[in-house]
């Protein structure tokens, strides 16, 4: 998925979804950045961080793919991914860059 900032959920699944970063790679005046690290934590809406009961595992990366597994969550609510990047260079100042992808989280259908 690229980085369009929403990604809606039903509260009983668990999935990884990859978010490409590299239009914010490019965003850096100098080329040949990569990213070297991939934090995310999860925040429900009163800013409570929530990442043990919806992130599954560790966020991981490959290329210009940020990677985490998300879980859980209760129906009609929003909770927001801070993505935390780290670039590298050789010979070059580290960039860090930061995204909220928001998570929906809504059951369809009932039963």
């Amino acid at each position: 998925m690229a980085l369009n900032k929403f990604y809606q959920k039903q509260p009983w699944e668990q999935e990884t979804v990859r978010l490409d970063w590299s239009n914010r790679i490019s965003s850096v005046p100098l080329s040949g950045y990569a990213i070297s690290a991939v934090a995310v934590v999860v925040y429900d809406t009163d800013g409570n961080d929530v990442s043990s009961s919806m992130l599954e595992g560790d966020p991981s990366y490959s290329g210009n793919y940020a990677y985490a597994t998300f879980k859980g969550g209760t129906d009609g609510q929003k909770y927001y991914a801070r993505f935390r990047i780290t670039l590298t260079k050789d010979a070059a100042d580290t960039q860090y860059q930061e995204e909220d992808l928001i998570i929906v989280v809504k059951q369809e259908g009932k039963g």
